[in-house]
């Protein structure tokens, strides 16, 4: 879904929706640089395989972005 000779970061965001996906191997600080590097203008959502959790089952996120979890996250961790 890319016009000949736009750039990526500068797409239109009627042109649909942009996934990135990544497999951080559980690693906090892959995943922190994974985040970090995502440009929110150029990508909607984010799928991250393997991600990071912490104690808690919980995991980590910018600013920009907001985790989502499945409904039996906190019943079947």
């Amino acid at each position: 879904m890319t016009q000949p000779g736009r750039n990526k970061s500068t797409r239109s965001r009627d042109w649909g929706l942009s996934i990135c996906q990544q497999n951080v191997n559980k690693s906090l600080i892959m995943q922190s640089d994974f985040l970090h590097q995502l440009n929110p203008d150029t990508y909607d959502f984010t799928a991250i395989q393997e991600l990071y959790l912490d104690s808690n089952h919980n995991s980590c996120a910018t600013h920009h972005w907001y985790m989502v979890y499945p409904k039996e996250h906190y019943v079947m961790p």
